[in-house]
């Protein structure tokens, strides 16, 4: 299989080399047509496609910056009528003349100018690329004998014959001792070493890397020294279809001003959006006085989150600022000033139209309510004073905490032993008649209830405040139980309850003096 690099217009089914379009339509009908019909309709096809696509690729790339340029020469007009001291208005109307139109004609003319063009220079790539290879792999036998370079650089397209030029095509001037005849490498054809043009191999790789699609790295076409032992000579002709094929590259993948402005501008909101959180859990946690996070920490977050939002307010605004002219030349419109006093107006500086005026003003709005959004609500920090003194109070408050929840559980403690008090005090003043009344009965005796006296502990036990002392809420229960056996002449159990009281008394006495 044939691995070398073809140029021209190859059949796709027999590989055969043509040098034009037509040429290659017409073999395929020839030669393939009744080998398969699908395939010629396919290929048909094809080429409709891609020359509709180059033209409207060629069409939108130079009409680009159409509505700048008529604004411009609108404004041009305007103002050389007001110099000149003529109104438009007052003109007289004049008829319309005789007209033809060349549309048609100019995109047939136009058409067959943008083939030739791409056609020449997807062929001057392709022999580009054969110079590359060859000189890449025989660098150093081509540096030691000239000859056999030459004879390889003619392998790639025929030189002219140096009879058929006496002059230079480009300056027009006859060649003699002093002004050597020398051929481009890309064409064959003859000019003047003035008139010639050096591309070096990486801008050469470059371009044929990028035409194959292997690397998206826009070529870049620096001026450098010419090497005529590595570089390739070219006329001003191939040399110009590079050049544009380089800078459409480059404007493919290389972004404008307000691209990388605005990328700039949504990572910095991005990364301010992603970091913010983080930040107000530190805030809200050093304001509260806890110890979880450390103020340094916190302080180098806000110190990022400011700088995020510096940046996408500073990218914002000179995104407006794009569109927006001078402060000078502002007053000057606002105060009307013409003529010497206004200054030459800035023909270099291309006019924005309406549209893309809106477009940068709601970025600049997008931006301001961000700001407004994230950065005026974000909260501050304490410093470290006011953090020391916040702790404290928080460490106060939760020992204060910790103070009344233990002496809840106390008290809720001391509720539950004077009930159980109660009940057995209960149990001891019931009498049991079973053992005879003069028998002195014990505290801790049983007493049948049908015969045994029993004082009212639900009401006193009910009447009490559960957040009282619990030693005198049990003396005021014993006094209570004596009262009522005094009137109930109970003076057995009397006995046992006045002993009672007596320790209580004693124990309240004794944790007063602690």
């Amino acid at each position: 299989m044939d691995n070398s690099i073809k140029e021209g217009f190859i059949c796709p089914i027999c590989r055969r080399e043509l040098d034009s379009l037509a040429g290659l339509q017409g073999h395929f009908e020839t030669a393939h047509s009744s080998e398969d019909k699908a395939g010629l309709k396919g290929v048909k096809g094809l080429f409709g496609r891609a020359k509709r696509k180059l033209l409207r690729e060629v069409h939108s790339a130079t009409t680009e910056g159409a509505p700048v340029a008529q604004d411009q020469e609108v404004s041009r007009l305007r103002t050389s009528s007001e110099a000149s001291g003529i109104d438009p208005v007052l003109w007289e109307p004049q008829e319309f003349g005789a007209s033809r139109d060349h549309f048609r004609t100019f995109k047939k003319l136009r058409e067959d100018n943008v083939k030739r063009t791409v056609i020449e220079t997807n062929k001057k790539v392709i022999r580009l690329e054969k110079l590359c290879d060859g000189l890449s792999k025989n660098r150093a036998e081509f540096k030691s004998d000239g000859k056999k370079r030459k004879a390889f650089e003619q392998t790639v397209v025929q030189w002219m014959a140096d009879s058929m030029a006496a002059s230079c095509p480009y300056c027009e001037k006859n060649f003699n001792v002093r002004r050597r005849k020398h051929h481009c490498r890309l064409c064959g054809k003859i000019m003047c070493d003035k008139c010639s043009e050096y591309i070096t191999l990486p801008f050469a790789a470059s371009l044929t890397k990028a035409a194959k699609g292997g690397d998206q790295k826009a070529p870049t076409g620096e001026e450098v020294e010419p090497d005529p032992d590595n570089d390739i000579r070219t006329c001003f002709s191939c040399f110009g279809l590079l050049l544009r094929r380089s800078q459409r590259l480059q404007n493919k993948y290389q972004r404008t001003p307000i691209i990388q402005l605005y990328e700039r501008m949504t990572s910095a909101m991005e990364e301010a959006g992603s970091l913010q959180p983080r930040y107000l859990t530190m805030a809200l946690s050093l304001n509260a006085g806890e110890q979880t996070h450390s103020l340094a920490t916190a302080q180098e977050t806000r110190h990022r989150l400011i700088k995020m939002f510096e940046t996408a307010d500073a990218a914002s605004k000179r995104i407006l600022a794009m569109v927006q002219p001078p402060p000078q030349k502002q007053q000057q419109q606002a105060r009307g000033k013409k003529g010497k006093d206004a200054g030459p107006p800035a023909d270099d500086q291309p006019v924005a139209s309406a549209r893309e005026i809106h477009l940068h003003k709601q970025i600049r709005l997008f931006a301001s309510q961000f700001l407004q959004e994230h950065m005026v609500s974000l909260p501050g920090l304490p410093d470290a004073d006011k953090l020391k003194q916040l702790q404290a109070e928080r460490s106060r408050a939760a020992e204060e905490k910790a103070r009344r929840d233990r002496e809840a559980a106390e008290r809720a403690m001391d509720m539950r032993e004077m009930q159980k008090i109660a009940s057995e005090l209960q149990v001891m003043t019931t009498g049991d008649n079973s053992q005879g009344s003069s028998s002195a009965a014990s505290p801790r005796e049983s007493v049948s209830p049908s015969g045994g006296w029993q004082p009212n502990v639900t009401a006193m036990v009910s009447g009490a405040d559960p957040d009282g002392d619990p030693l005198l809420l049990q003396r005021d229960l014993l006094r209570g139980y004596i009262e009522q056996a005094r009137k109930d002449k109970r003076f057995d159990e009397l006995d046992a309850l006045e002993g009672s009281l007596r320790d209580i008394e004693m124990e309240i006495s004794r944790s007063r003096r602690q």
